[in-house]
């Protein structure tokens, strides 16, 4: 049976639920680790798989009628070749090259005194140039990884394998105001092992649709209606997302303006019991695109390790009644553009509005409008009757704007964080509040305000009161132990007269602003939280250590897979969009080929926002960048051309099209008529994409198979021509030129 015969089959019966990695209970491992998840295979051969759930009338293993596909056996004859392996905070990994005829790996992980255990079939991808494992939930510790290649009949060829020994796990950062009163958010334990009773789920673009779950003892299916269920559920559980997500993936939206939500029963503390929830993504591509997060009335909950490109309102929304959050690891891109003029690279990132007791750290805000809005009204109340606390430490606020964060009326404890070339300002205070802003790192700009308060010091020194910051009533700032590398500007106390700083610079982490200073605007004082017999316990990093600790575990493992090389000298007074960065997050798409052998289908990879209002079709197109307006050549790191109505005799130069647009989607129909011409000047991979997976199309006259995402790739040379014509019947989207 040919190889192609043998994908689309594995995509059929992925589609119809075999390959469903969801609402399993966590079983213990000998270590403790709890990651392992047990699925029971009815037909009684565990397989190379390892993880099938049972689907009735599609296990392959029962007697149905969908038989497995009969799949080429070939001896394995080469060992397999591990190219890297490394520890990470609580998770370790390991990339490897394919060994001859394995049809697939089976892959164990083991602590120094434990025994082998499987890693979830969805923790082993293939990629184009390799594979790649995550075992996830380790506690700290030394660990060893095998893979092991699996031949056409599902038998493992040990004497073939490899083992990666002496890999290092860490442990997550885990302090701040999230694990006062003894709350650990999410589903894992303060060491880094699931909880007891831990459902995981697994979250592909092809099963986001389909994964089930137990919610209260009902089964449920679907991301968004999993979540919609637990309202009054306190059952800890954990969505893994592997690969990306987009909008069009999911089974429905619950909020219109952000996308996921994830929402309790009532403010009151008694109604809070929707807790105990953590969505993370594996490895350095777990990505949501097109869409993000609104919590509110949630308590226990943890967001990490994933990206978020092309939002819609806000990255993530922590708006009302919610207590005890932890967002961290996060990589956080550009949103769709707002109505406003600040808001061109999407509304908030990580905004928290009425959330007491939360920590943010170790995010990744990449060139950020606005970065972290903390409060958005005249009194700012947990849902609990106090005053809001929280933590922002070991964020890296990389070419961001400004809102780092802002803060209104919060007790808020801002350390350890690295702010690198920001064009506006960092700490920003108003309405009373008071910051602790502790060795926090600057690398600053000539522009930037590394703090500010409202109508005094720096806000007012340079124009008329407010222009700067904000027209509201000052708050304080303590500030101890920061670095700066660069110029800046900073009023700091000069005598007990405190009408006019941006700060009171102690000289000592315990020192205590005396009541004296006072705002100028409004006439409040310092709280002196961080000097309290009650202040929570943590351990802080000199400022130079901050930054080397903020670049090294930042945003997701190993940076993540989409990463950007700032120009300080250009981007650090820039708070523009930059049109390069703009194109990469646009046209962001995963490159893993298959999850647990399945060949990974659901989601083109393109941007899916700008959709509103629960709609999951996927939303418009985004921005175009293929020249709408026309004229220009075609360059640039990446060019999109949308192949859509509205271009119609106003493609760029170099580029003609002759055929008719599909009515209601407004793409270009394939038809025998159909004739685009793309011309380049320099040598150029062109990507086709087209409306369906696995279909025929030709370029040059010559037929080729589109791949699961309905792409194609060709390298055209300078000055050469390509022509595309049709194949099957379908529609021409776009192509990125590259």
């Amino acid at each position: 049976m040919s190889k192609k015969l043998v994908r689309a089959i594995a995509a059929l019966l992925a589609g119809l639920g075999v390959f469903a990695f969801a609402g399993c209970k966590g079983k213990t491992s000998p270590e403790g680790n709890g990651n392992n998840t047990e699925i029971t295979n009815p037909g009684g051969n565990t397989g190379d798989n390892g993880g099938n759930t049972e689907t009735p009338g599609t296990n392959p293993g029962g007697d149905t009628d969908i038989k497995p596909p009969v799949i080429e056996n070939k001896p394995i004859t080469g060992a397999v070749k591990i190219t890297e392996s490394a520890g990470h905070l609580e998770s370790a990994y390991v990339l490897w090259t394919a060994a001859e005829n394995a049809a697939w790996y089976n892959v164990y992980y083991k602590g120094a005194d434990g025994d082998y255990v499987k890693l979830d079939a969805p923790l082993v991808r293939q990629y184009k140039d390799y594979f790649r494992a995550d075992a996830v939930g380790l506690k700290a510790g030394t660990y060893s990884i095998k893979v092991v290649p699996v031949d056409g009949k599902g038998e493992e060829s040990e004497q073939f394998s490899s083992e990666a020994k002496g890999i290092t796990v860490i442990p997550h950062t885990r302090e701040g105001y999230a694990f006062t009163g003894g709350n650990v958010p999410g589903a894992y334990n303060m060491d880094g092992t699931l909880k007891s009773g831990a459902q995981v789920v697994y979250v592909t673009a092809a099963t986001a649709k389909t994964v089930k779950a137990t919610v209260n003892g009902v089964e449920l299916t679907g991301f968004q209606t999993i979540l919609d269920a637990r309202k009054q559920s306190a059952e800890p559980i954990t969505f893994r997302i592997v690969g990306t997500v987009s909008l069009s993936d999911l089974d429905h939206i619950s909020s219109s303006a952000e996308g996921l939500q994830i929402k309790g029963s009532g403010a009151a503390a008694s109604n809070k019991a929707t807790s105990n929830i953590t969505i993370e993504g594996i490895g350095s591509d777990g990505t949501v695109n097109g869409f993000g997060f609104l919590i509110r009335y949630c308590k226990n909950v943890e967001l990490r390790n994933f990206g978020i490109v092309n939002f819609m309102d806000d990255g993530i929304s922590l708006d009302t009644g919610n207590s005890n959050i932890w967002v961290h690891n996060l990589d956080i891109f550009y949103g769709s553009a707002g109505g406003d003029k600040d808001q061109a690279k999407g509304d908030g990132s990580l905004d928290s509005k009425g959330t007491d007791y939360s920590t943010y750290s170790y995010n990744h805000f990449w060139d950020s409008g606005k970065s972290n809005l903390l409060g958005n009204g005249n009194s700012e109340s947990s849902g609990e009757g106090g005053a809001t606390h929280l933590s922002y430490h070991h964020n890296w606020y990389d070419h961001s704007d400004s809102r780092h964060p802002r803060i209104r009326i919060a007790t808020v404890h801002v350390y350890n964080n690295y702010f690198d070339g920001n064009s506006k300002y960092g700490v920003g205070v108003t309405m009373g509040a008071s910051a602790f802003v502790e060795n926090n790192y600057y690398r600053s700009t000539a522009n930037m305000k590394p703090m500010l308060s409202s109508l005094q010091g720096t806000d007012i020194a340079h124009g008329k009161e407010g222009q700067t910051f904000s027209g509201e009533a000052g708050g304080m700032i303590k500030a101890y132990g920061n670095a700066f590398d660069g110029r800046y500007e900073l009023l700091t106390q000069k005598t007990t007269a405190s009408d006019n700083i941006d700060c009171y610079e102690a000289a000592t982490r315990d020192e205590q602003v005396p009541l004296t200073y006072t705002t100028k605007s409004g006439g409040t004082t310092y709280n002196n939280f961080d000097t309290a017999s009650d202040f929570y316990k943590y351990s802080a990093d000199t400022a130079e250590q901050a930054k080397a600790n903020v670049e090294k575990y930042a945003g997701r493992v190993g940076g993540g897979d989409l990463k950007w090389d700032f120009d300080d000298a250009k981007e650090d007074s820039n708070s523009n969009i930059i049109p390069e960065l703009k194109a990469a997050v646009t046209n962001y798409k995963p490159t893993v080929v298959k999850i647990g052998n399945v060949d990974v289908s659901g989601s083109t990879g393109g941007n899916q926002g700008g959709s509103t209002g629960g709609d999951t079709s996927g939303g418009d197109q985004g921005d175009n960048q293929g020249g709408s307006t026309g004229g220009g050549e075609l360059s640039g790191d990446v060019t999109r051309v949308d192949f859509i109505k509205s271009n119609a005799g106003k493609y760029p130069a170099g580029i003609t099209v002759t055929g008719n647009y599909k009515s209601g989607t407004d793409f270009l129909k394939m038809e025998s008529s159909t004739n685009v011409t793309v011309t380049v000047s320099k040598d150029t991979a062109i990507t086709v994409h087209a409306s369906l997976a696995s279909k025929k199309i030709k370029l040059n006259g010559e037929s080729v198979t589109l791949d699961a995402n309905g792409e194609y790739t060709i390298t055209v040379k300078a000055g050469e021509t390509l022509t595309i014509t049709k194949g099957d019947s379908m529609e021409l989207e776009y192509i990125l030129l590259n």
